[in-house]
C-alpha cells in the first residue's frame, strides 16, 4: 500500500511566492448534502503572508460559505513522524497514514458552522493516494507542472457531525476525499472535478474519477486548455495524462457544465459534470503577486463518466449529486450576474 505521509507534508516557505491548501469534502450518499473545508497558506516574496480557513455547506439549492483570514504567525502547519497538523484559529486538520480528523468553528454575518469529523481509508487499492500529474516519489521536487495536485486520500469513509445553527447533520456513512495542492499562484483559469462512485446496495465506494483542465497566461494571450484525468475502478486504473497532446482532448467549460473528452493509451473517456448555478458558492482566491481570482465551487454536481478501454469492456458510471466541481475565473459577474461578489 502506498503511503500518504509525505503527500500531506507542508511546502510553503515565507519569503517565496506560494499558495498551499489542504482540503476535505464529504457527501451524503442519500440526499444532496455536502460539506467542504479548506486551509490555505499564502506566502509572498514581498513579505505578505497570511492563512485562511474556509468552510462551505451545500443543502440542495441552499449554500453557505464562510472564511476567516489570520496573520501567518497565528497559524501552523507541521509534520512529525508521518503525522501532519494544520491549525488556523479554531480550524484544525490532523492527518496520519490511516485517516484524519477535522474540527472547527467559523461564523460570519449571523451564520455559524461547527464541525467535528473523522475520516478513514480502507485497505482496498482504490484508496491508494493519487498524484494527478507525475509520481508520489517525484512530485515534491519536480519543476513541472508548477501547480501540484495530489490526493493523499482520494476515497474516505466519514464519521462525525456538522452543526449549522441549531441543525445537526450526522455524517456517519458519508463518503469523501482529502486533497493537497500548492504552487506559486493559482492557475489563471481552471476546472477541477472529482467524484466517488458507490454501489447502490451497500453504499460502498468502488470507483472514482479526478480530472482537471487549466489554461495558462502566455503574454497577453491565454493558452488552450491542458487536461488530465485519472479513473480508478477497483484495482484497475486508467490514466489520461498526456497534457500537451491537444488532438486527443476536447474541453467544453461552459459554466455550470464541464465536458472533458480524452483519448490515450488507456482508451477513451468522456466526463460530464454539471450543477445548477444556485448550487455554487463564490470564493475569492488571493495570489501572492497577481490579482484575486474567483472559485465557483459546488460539491453537488451530477456526474456521468464513460470509459471505452482498449482492452476489456466499456462501462458507464453515474452519480446524481456527489460530484465536486470547481471553476476558477477572473470575474464571475458575467456568469452569475444576479449574485453579489465577495471582495475579501
Amino acid at each position: 500500500m502506498q503511503t500518504t505521509f509525505t503527500l500531506n507534508d507542508p511546502i510553503a516557505v515565507p519569503g517565496t511566492d506560494q499558495v498551499e491548501s489542504w482540503f476535505f469534502r464529504a457527501n451524503s450518499p442519500t440526499t444532496p448534502r455536502a460539506i467542504w473545508i479548506k486551509a490555505t497558506f499564502l506566502t509572498s516574496a514581498t513579505g505578505r503572508n497570511l492563512a485562511q480557513a474556509w468552510v462551505s455547506v451545500f443543502d440542495r439549492d441552499t449554500t453557505t460559505a464562510i472564511w476567516r483570514t489570520v496573520d501567518y504567525g497565528d497559524a501552523k502547519a507541521i509534520s512529525a513522524d508521518g503525522d501532519q497538523r494544520v491549525t488556523i484559529g479554531e480550524t484544525s486538520f490532523a492527518f496520519g497514514g490511516a485517516g484524519g480528523a477535522l474540527r472547527g468553528h467559523l461564523d460570519r454575518d449571523g451564520r455559524d458552522i461547527r464541525w467535528d469529523i473523522s475520516f478513514s481509508r480502507d485497505e482496498k487499492e482504490l484508496a491508494d493516494p493519487l498524484v494527478l500529474i507525475g509520481t508520489a516519489a517525484k512530485v515534491r521536487h519536480s519543476r513541472f507542472p508548477a501547480n501540484k495536485v495530489v490526493s493523499p486520500f482520494p476515497v474516505v469513509h466519514c464519521r462525525g457531525t456538522v452543526t449549522l445553527g441549531s441543525e445537526v447533520w450526522a455524517l456517519d456513512g458519508w463518503t469523501g476525499m482529502q486533497g493537497h495542492n500548492w504552487g506559486p499562484a493559482h492557475s489563471r483559469q481552471y476546472v477541477w472535478g472529482q467524484a466517488v462512485f458507490s454501489d447502490r446496495a451497500g453504499r460502498q465506494p468502488f470507483a472514482y474519477v479526478e480530472a482537471a483542465s487549466a489554461r495558462l497566461a502566455i503574454g497577453n494571450r491565454m493558452s488552450p486548455y491542458f487536461s488530465v484525468m485519472t479513473v480508478r475502478r477497483g484495482d484497475e486504473i486508467y490514466r489520461f495524462d498526456r497534457l500537451f497532446d491537444l488532438h486527443r482532448q476536447h474541453v467544453d467549460a461552459s459554466f455550470p457544465r464541464w465536458e472533458l473528452r480524452m483519448r490515450g493509451a488507456a482508451g477513451t473517456a468522456v466526463l460530464t459534470m454539471e450543477a445548477g448555478p444556485e448550487q455554487f458558492v463564490i470564493l475569492p482566491y488571493q495570489n501572492p503577486a497577481a490579482p484575486t481570482r474567483y472559485c465557483l465551487n459546488t460539491k453537488l454536481a451530477q456526474v456521468e463518466l464513460r470509459i471505452e478501454p482498449h482492452i476489456g469492456d466499456g462501462f458507464v458510471l453515474r452519480s446524481a449529486h456527489e460530484g465536486a466541481l470547481e471553476f476558477l475565473v477572473d470575474d464571475p459577474r458575467p456568469l452569475l450576474p444576479a449574485v453579489s461578489i465577495p471582495l475579501d
